[in-house]
């Protein structure tokens, strides 16, 4: 049926919309197309308005107001709508709800987490987290094993829901492991051989030197090769227990490399021999079939999982009329798939199909409208697979590679480019060109020359964990000197030449946590910044909304009073308001009354108008009015009137569920509580173009479809590597694209703890990750209109930093890409540019930023007030922060007492650790003897001591408590909160180690762990806190005197006593 299908490949800035419609209405204007019957497919509500208001002014500018009031009644919409809308218009024929009710997302997650809770599929990896390596997570986040676990399966059910009904078929899991097994290579048949040899010489090794290689260091201080050696010496016996040997590969990846060396020791030979038997029999484990075995049934278990999850949760959709977004392709693709009379009947009201950004399509999506598209009178598939990013959605750019190879006498690419300076063009075509190859289409520009500098390099030599200077630093300072070195750009609405405003840039980064950091260099360079946030339900003024819902849920909840008038509009002092509740007071503030008034109204009021009206009477939106980001603020209060509105949507039986029953506020802030954690819920609502202008700080795969006068191209050190657990879906046969999921397939990289074999599948992935990072790359480029700046990361290329990793500069450099002295080379051919050296250090333009910042504007009228000449202190003091500078030039002479009971090496189970996390572990130990010493038992698993270490701290404990008790101090209290305000106003907060009072006054005894070899000088630098400890324990106790400061050296068992003024 087809006659007329044009494929047309859009590069960057080609005028794709442009090209579409002029097409569209040529068809229109010839009689050809009928406005009503146009189906214009998009990804986004805006692209859909975009293009059928694009269409509409077309038709009108020609003269032809009844076709541009017949294309209000055409499909112009995105491809969810357009599904729902073939499901609900032909439900009756295919015997489903008419309709349906929408799944809300956080409905969607519980009823597949319900699934996931009865899933058979799963018992295999249930029954043993740890050896198919779900663990505990303590990341950016604390999350359970289970709960990672949980996550693998849902990424596994979204992957599979791409594939339609596809995603059902019994084979998926077994041609996958299949895939697996192929790329492995050979394995031992007899893995028992394998490990009896490992276990026999672990034995071997024990039997000559049960520990290990600690002894033999005698008296050097080597603390790595101590640590080396005892968890070498944890890792043999582990391998001498029943079992371990058949399924702990992470233990056999530790024993193949073992440390047989340390400076300044002669080891025997028999102990170096033992040890290499060790690391040859462990070599084996690249041939034991235990890691792939593994691997394959956990692969196994997720597919199946996912589908009996899918299958499940799909019945009781069905079942309960209930759809959701992805069902809105789904259903629609399997309906005309099933049903050629409603495809037939869909088509018989076509006159033309249109699709854009074609190339973003995962497989359902693409077999959803490659049906209508090869049948339908006129097509017209607009994409570019340079700009396909979208792989972590499913998208498959190969599906509509494929379909340019079957088709080549249809397909027009587009040659021009309206975006983009010149200058800036042909370096993206000339780079383009090598990383594409022939199949790259070179774009003309169109616009001309700015007369500006139009391309940039910061050549950036510190890496990013440097202590010297950091990449973003130098971004910002250029930035800075942008905006106010007098730099112009066009005008995008005028086309005249202007100043450069911040609204003008946009930094693209990598990730979203990078674009945190960069926006924060900017922020600390005075520059404004637009970036999308985390902490919505964080932020003062929405802990004040949420203490205001708490407070008409129950008047009598004093902490929401607290909250409210703190960090509300009344701003209350900390202070004054816990005066206030301690009297008895606080719930007569006036600020409160009106809430507490709602209070008896609110149980008959539905909570979309309860909510808005609480705000109001609370005063925080004329408070958030005020505010610097006013919009913003505004904004995020707004947000929860919608989530009110949202909650009240949500089905009873859905909120019954997750265990929330009724609508009463109560009940919605636990809800709210609840799903601060899920994914995007957090995030600040965005402002849009009215918010506040600044720069926009956003990822590469963000920027898509955007564009900017100046852009700054940031991070292309990221490495170029797929993530071990990663699953992708592709397909056997591209050249049947009628029936192209039945040709699906599951691609996957295993996480397994021997690297040879893990690279093997990583290596196997690599051609692909590159093809998507060039990708990538174009799209970042090309964003830019005026202005191009690359952050060129040069630490990559040195042999330190550079590491042997595959960068997306690395690529870059490959393809050409060389920054020299006043140019960019890209092979042969040169352009000019302004290339930066940035220094070793941190930009001095920061810190003139920062000493040339403007003060707060004012919000009254009237003639500043001349500033205090008095000398002034900070408002809050920490003793811990308090320099040495403060030490008086002599101090009285210290008494050293030997407890006797020095802390001994390798105290802690789990090897060595961070200096802070070692510090708070021996803090805790300390305070639990201290204070309860009945409980020491408890302290090994606690604190991970190995039984020597807490015997030790036992008797250091222990001798405290008597020395103390000698010096009339016998009362202790441990981590001891105090605050002191002095009549300056100002504040020294403080946590005591220790304070110990008595007959005989107060002593200060604070735990120091670490090394102490000259205590004096140590003491002496530590006296300026333990002196603002004794000030402020001298209000909380002011009748007692301040006898004694006390440091405990912890690692060297020692008390240092420092005697005041006036002690016995």
């Amino acid at each position: 049926m087809r006659t007329d299908l044009r494929i047309i490949p859009a590069g960057a800035g080609s005028g794709k919309t442009y090209s579409i419609t002029h097409q569209l209405i040529d068809w229109i204007t010839a009689g050809e197309v009928r406005p009503e019957r146009v189906v214009a497919v998009t990804f986004t509500e805006a692209a859909a308005a975009e293009l059928r208001g694009r269409i509409m002014q077309a038709l009108l500018d020609g003269d032809r107001i009844d076709d541009a009031l017949a294309i209000e009644r055409a499909h112009v919409t995105t491809i969810h709508a357009f599904g729902l809308a073939i499901q609900t218009e032909h439900a009756l024929a295919a015997g489903t709800s008419p309709a349906p009710r929408m799944l809300s997302e956080a409905e969607q997650e519980l009823l597949i987490r319900l699934e996931l809770a009865e899933c058979t599929a799963l018992e295999p990896i249930k029954a043993d987290l740890a050896r198919y390596g779900y663990r505990d997570s303590h990341g950016a986040s604390v999350e359970s094993a289970e709960e990672n676990l949980r996550a693998s399966v849902l990424a596994m059910v979204s992957l599979l829901r791409g594939l339609g009904e596809s995603a059902l078929q019994p084979l998926l899991a077994e041609d996958a492991c299949a895939g697996m097994r192929a790329l492995y290579g050979n394995v031992s048949p007899s893995p028992e051989t394998l490990e009896a040899r490992l276990a026999k010489a672990a034995r071997a090794f024990l039997a000559a030197y049960p520990e290990g290689g600690t002894p033999l260091l005698g008296e050097i201080e080597n603390k790595k090769a101590r640590n080396d050696f005892r968890t070498q010496v944890q890792l043999i016996r582990r391998a001498t227990r029943p079992g371990t040997l058949a399924r702990d590969w992470k233990l056999w990846q530790g024993l193949r490399d073992l440390r047989v060396k340390a400076k300044g020791v002669q080891f025997p030979q028999d102990f170096v021999a033992l040890s290499e038997e060790i690391m040859a029999a462990a070599d084996a484990v690249t041939r034991h079939p235990g890691p792939l075995e593994d691997a394959c049934r956990h692969l196994d278990a997720l597919v199946r999982g996912a589908q009996e999850v899918l299958d499940r949760f799909g019945a009781r959709k069905r079942a309960a009329g209930l759809i959701d977004f992805a069902d809105m392709v789904a259903g629609a693709q399997a309906l005309l798939q099933q049903h050629p009379d409603i495809l037939d009947a869909v088509l018989g009201e076509v006159d033309c199909v249109i699709i854009d950004e074609f190339q973003d399509t995962n497989p359902v999506q693409f077999a959803l409208l490659w049906q209508l598209a090869a049948r339908a009178p006129r097509a017209i598939l607009v994409g570019d697979t340079k700009q396909s990013i979208m792989g972590f959605q499913g998208a498959d750019p190969a599906l509509s590679a494929a379909l340019e190879r079957q088709f080549p006498d249809r397909v027009t690419p587009l040659d021009r480019n309206w975006r983009s300076d010149p200058r800036i063009m042909g370096l993206v075509n000339a780079l383009s060109a090598q990383m594409f190859g022939e199949g790259y289409t070179a774009l003309a520009p169109q616009r001309p020359e700015t007369g500006e500098t139009a391309l940039e390099v910061l050549r950036i030599s510190q890496g990013r964990r440097s202590r010297k200077s950091r990449p973003q630093q130098h971004v910002a300072a250029r930035l800075l000197n942008l905006l106010g070195g007098g730099a112009r750009v066009i005008d995008r609405t005028s086309g005249a030449m202007r100043p450069l405003s911040p609204g003008d840039i946009a930094v693209l980064c990598r990730t979203n946590t990078s674009a945190a950091r960069y926006a924060e260099a900017l922020r600390q360079a005075g520059i404004p910044v637009r970036i999308a946030e985390d902490g919505w339900l964080d932020s003062r003024l929405m802990q004040a909304a949420l203490a205001a819902l708490a407070l008409v849920a129950n008047p009598d909840d004093s902490h929401a009073a607290m909250v409210l008038v703190t960090l509300g509009p009344a701003q209350l002092d900390l202070e004054e308001a816990a005066r206030m509740l301690a009297e008895g007071r606080l719930l007569d503030h006036a600020a409160l009354a009106p809430l507490r008034a709602q209070a008896e109204q609110a149980p008959w009021q539905g909570l979309d108008t309860l909510v808005p009206e609480i705000l109001h009477l609370a005063g925080l939106f004329d408070w958030a009015n005020g505010l610097p980001d006013a919009l913003g603020a505004r904004a995020d209060l707004m947000r929860l009137g919608h989530e009110a509105s949202a909650f009240l949507a949500a089905h009873r039986d859905m909120r019954a569920a997750a265990g929330f029953y009724g609508q009463s506020l109560s009940v919605f802030l636990g809800w709210l509580e609840t799903r601060r954690d899920e994914r995007g819920f957090n995030t600040r609502p965005p402002v849009g173009a009215a918010g506040p202008e600044g720069v926009e700080v956003i990822t590469w795969h963000a920027s898509k479809g955007r564009e900017w006068n100046v852009v700054v191209v940031a991070e292309l050190d990221s490495q170029v590597r797929e993530r071990p657990g990663t699953t992708r879906a592709q397909f056997s046969d591209y050249n049947d694209l009628d029936n192209i999921l039945a040709h699906a397939r599951l691609s996957h990289i295993p996480r397994i703890d021997i690297p040879e074999k893990r690279d093997l599948y990583l290596d196997d992935a690599q051609p692909e990750a590159e093809q998507a990072a060039r990708h990538l790359i174009y799209v970042a480029l090309t964003r830019a209109r005026d202005r191009l700046i690359v952050e060129w990361p040069d630490f990559v290329f040195t042999k330190k930093d550079g590491g042997g990793k595959v960068t997306h500069a690395g690529m870059m450099a490959e393809a050409g890409f060389a920054p020299g002295a006043g140019v960019i080379a890209i092979g042969a051919q040169e352009f000019p540019a302004r290339t930066s050296q940035c220094g070793d250090g941190p930009p001095p333009e920061l810190d003139e930023a920062r000493a040339l910042a403007d003060p707060p504007r004012a919000r009254y009228l009237g003639r500043p007030a001349q500033p205090d000449a008095r000398e002034r202190r900070p408002w809050r003091v920490t003793p811990s922060t308090l320099a040495s500078a403060t030490v008086p030039e002599t101090l009285p002479p210290l008494r050293h007492v030997d407890m006797g009971a020095p802390l001994p090496p390798g105290a802690f189970a789990d090897g060595a650790l961070a200096p802070e996390e070692r510090g708070s572990r021996l803090h805790l130990a300390m305070r639990v003897l201290l204070e309860r010493p009945d409980q020491a038992y408890r302290l090994g698993a606690a604190c991970g001591l190995v039984p020597e270490a807490l015997d030790a701290l036992t008797r250091q404990a222990r001798a405290i408590r008597d020395h103390l008790a000698a010096l009339g101090h016998d009362q202790l209290h441990c981590e001891l909160p105090v605050q002191h305000t002095a009549p300056d106003g100002s504040q020294t907060s403080a946590v005591i180690d220790c304070l110990a009072r008595g007959t005989g006054g107060l002593a200060i005894l604070d735990h120091k762990s670490g090394p102490a070899p000259d205590p004096e000088a140590r003491f002496a630098s530590y006296y300026p806190q333990l002196a603002a400890y004794a000030e402020v324990a001298r209000t909380v106790f002011p009748q007692a005197p301040m006898r004694h400061l006390i440091v405990n050296w912890i690692d060297a068992g020692r008390l240092s006593v420092l005697t005041l003024e006036g002690a016995a």
